[in-house]
């Protein structure tokens, strides 16, 4: 692990009461991490049980005529009133990450009735898309909540190029895009966050039920029938993000896509963490206003003479604004 960063810190956070007397809340993160890194040993652990779960690293190859790079980010942090929550993963090269991650809240009845809750939450905003003509490649995401092991929700989805399943997300601001970039095909979902509210069952006097809020990321890449890559820049590739890519797109360390692309890219989102808030209330409370939904990325490249044309547009409108003062 002397590659990446890892803190753990060993207590649990209790949360303020937040429904009314006779409820306490403990919330706690825990994750399981997989990888492989150009066909090398695959690597295994676990975080416990925490308040806080952080780890990241990027590897580089250097493959002479087939460069691959391989980012895994993970934070979930649980803090008063809900958790900051990021997975990212992107592969270009060969090479695979597995990112598991529940969130536990515990919840005891204090008191001398029985209590009928409801869990307020929300869904992270997120991105996924693969790139390239590699059939070998692929990423996936699988979201649900539980209740003392009972099924409370669910969603997953995967894309792989032509056999996606994106249409599939039930996710708030849903976006499918497709298209060719750099002379390579590719397609990407995108979401905004998405209100969670769901009934809880009825806990009894004295007793404690669990609710986990769970969330696996996957992305795979085995360079199967693909050409070496010459560059980062046009090699196929996939990513998976949950967390918030639409309010700081940007790239990590991989250059665009498109020269130019005025959006953001297809594969190497910058990704920050997503504050998702959790509140236990009374069955029936009025519902927490809907998160606001996020612009659509823009995938389609300025061409250079254009983008040109209109920096200099830009440039003497200014010039000209000055002149008028």
């Amino acid at each position: 692990m002397s590659s990446g960063k890892f803190w753990l810190m060993a207590l649990a956070v209790a949360l303020p009461l937040r429904a009314w007397a006779g409820i306490v809340e403990t919330t706690t993160t825990s994750s399981n991490i997989s990888y492989s890194f150009g066909g090398g040993p695959v690597t295994q652990f676990a975080i416990p049980a925490g308040p806080s779960n952080t780890y990241s690293f990027k590897k580089r190859g250097n493959t002479p005529g087939s460069p691959s790079v391989l980012n895994v980010s993970l934070v979930s942090t649980t803090t008063t009133g809900g958790f900051s929550f990021e997975h990212n993963l992107y592969i270009q090269g060969r090479g695979f990450a597995l990112l598991d991650t529940t969130v536990t809240d515990t919840i005891t009845n204090t008191g001398d009735t029985p209590i009928a809750l409801r869990f307020d939450s929300v869904i992270d905003p997120g991105h996924i898309a693969s790139k390239g003509s590699n059939s070998g490649l692929y990423t996936f995401v699988q979201f649900r909540v539980t209740q003392d092991n009972r099924g409370l929700y669910s969603a997953n989805g995967r894309d792989s190029l032509g056999q996606d399943a994106l249409s599939q997300f039930p996710f708030a601001g849903f976006s499918k895009t497709s298209g060719s970039a750099a002379g390579q095909p590719y397609t990407a979902g995108d979401w905004s966050a998405t209100a969670l509210n769901l009934d809880l069952a009825v806990i009894a006097p004295g007793a404690t039920s669990v609710v986990t809020y769970h969330t696996s990321t996957g992305a795979y890449d085995d360079n199967n029938n693909a050409a070496p890559c010459a560059n980062l820049a046009t090699c196929h590739g996939t990513q998976i993000a949950f967390g918030d890519p639409g309010k700081n797109g940007g790239t990590v360390g991989v250059p665009n896509i498109v020269k130019g692309n005025p959006g953001s890219p297809v594969i190497g989102f910058y990704v920050s963490p997503y504050m998702v808030p959790i509140s236990i209330v009374p069955q029936g409370s009025p519902l927490p206003p809907a998160p606001p939904l996020l612009p659509v990325p823009n995938y389609t490249p300025v061409p250079e003479p254009l983008a040109a044309a209109l920096f200099g547009m830009g440039a003497l409108g200014i010039a000209v604004a000055r002149r008028s003062r």
